[in-house]
């Protein structure tokens, strides 16, 4: 599932995201939340049911405070609630963990923000936890404990994080 890079209004390139799975994970259905910022999969696991797995890439340099992510937030929690299955959120929201967890509780979703305790954007005006999940109360279990990061130094900024 991709949903590609769009032109920004000033003339460059925005975001892109895509998700990657084996045929074997019987994904049932493929759609796009947000133009380039959002993409969701279903997938049907024998003995766990359905869950929509959403890849995000937040708006840079707005935070918990910009209009842009925090309409990307209701767009992913009306989607949520339309679908109405479990839901995994993850990737780089471009907003710190409190003001994610802020915008949980402001948009009353069955979730928890799992991070890590490490720093997964290291640039040169510091460093910050910006790439986590965002995972539905009945996903908890199958998410783990704290997620991990992964293949550090190799995709700088950013470090790969994994449940």
């Amino acid at each position: 599932a991709i949903s590609p890079c769009i032109r920004t209004k000033a003339g460059g390139l925005s975001a892109g995201v895509a998700i990657l799975y084996k045929p074997f994970l019987n994904a049932i259905a493929e759609w796009t939340v947000l133009e380039s910022r959002a993409i969701s999969v279903m997938f049907r696991l024998k003995g766990m049911g359905d869950f929509v797995f959403t890849s995000v890439y937040g708006y840079c340099s707005e935070g918990s405070n910009g209009t842009s992510n925090r309409q990307l937030w209701e767009r992913l929690a009306d989607d949520s609630a339309k679908v109405g299955k479990p839901f995994l959120w993850g990737g780089d929201f471009n907003m710190d963990v409190g003001g994610a967890k802020q915008l949980v509780g402001q948009f009353n979703l069955p979730a928890v923000v799992k991070h890590t305790t490490r720093n997964t954007c290291i640039t040169h005006n510091g460093s910050s936890i910006i790439d986590y999940f965002v995972c539905h109360k009945k996903m908890t279990l199958f998410g783990g404990d704290e997620p991990s990061i992964e293949y550090e130094g190799l995709m700088s900024p950013h470090a790969s994080v994994s449940l």
